[in-house]
């Protein structure tokens, strides 16, 4: 199995969250990670962008959102 080489393994999809490449490498041991930071990341880069201010105290909101549109 490749995976088994990668301590790190990164998917940039972030739906679904466990895409079937993330569980293979987790069952191989390596550090995963989704891509929902990203696009989070992403988000608050076009915030400051466009508003010219920081989303600062709201990211935890944001993020709190995100992860709840997945389950609907």
């Amino acid at each position: 199995h490749a995976l088994k080489h990668y301590i790190l393994v990164f998917d940039a999809i972030y739906t679904p969250r466990d895409t079937q490449l993330l569980i293979d490498a987790k069952e191989a041991g390596a550090i995963i990670a989704d891509g929902v930071e990203m696009f989070l990341r992403q988000a608050k880069g076009q915030i400051e962008l466009y508003t010219n201010r920081s989303p600062g105290k709201f990211q935890n909101i944001y993020r709190s959102s995100f992860a709840f549109s997945l389950f609907l």
